[in-house]
């Protein structure tokens, strides 16, 4: 890295070291600052990782447990909740059925449904008063 002395310094920088507008960034072909031999011993680890892991599976231990679900488990799922309402969600909280993730989707939907059933209320109630002025015309 280049020092800043009070010029510039020709990487692109004005005199209080901000990139300039029109900063090209990284060249093209520029390699990661990760040196290599870090990444050649990463992959070295994988079968010795994966065994490891293994053993924890068998062995009951929560971090590997938790690490295989996380990867093996969808991210978004499907929920089947019957009558689903405030209380029925409350419930399923309650149970464990739906994560508190979940249940922060879960409630804004319900908001939402709550929102259009109330939209589609009042537009009932305007179609019914514009047909009562119309027939009092």
């Amino acid at each position: 890295m280049s020092e800043n002395n009070g010029g510039n310094t020709g990487d692109f920088r004005d005199v209080q070291g901000r990139f300039l507008p029109g900063n090209p960034g990284k060249p093209i072909g520029a390699k990661s600052k990760t040196p290599r031999a870090v990444l050649q011993k990463i992959e070295a680890m994988e079968a010795g990782a994966v065994q490891k892991l293994w053993e924890g599976v068998c062995l009951g231990e929560q971090w590997a447990v938790e690490f295989v679900l996380k990867k093996l488990l969808p991210a978004d799922r499907t929920i089947a909740l019957e009558n689903f309402d405030t209380s029925n969600l409350k419930d399923a909280i309650i149970a464990g059925d739906v994560s508190p993730a979940e249940a922060k989707t879960l409630a804004a939907v319900l908001k939402n449904l709550n929102e259009i059933e109330s939209l589609d209320a009042i537009k009932t109630r305007l179609e019914e008063l514009e047909q009562a002025v119309s027939s009092d015309e």
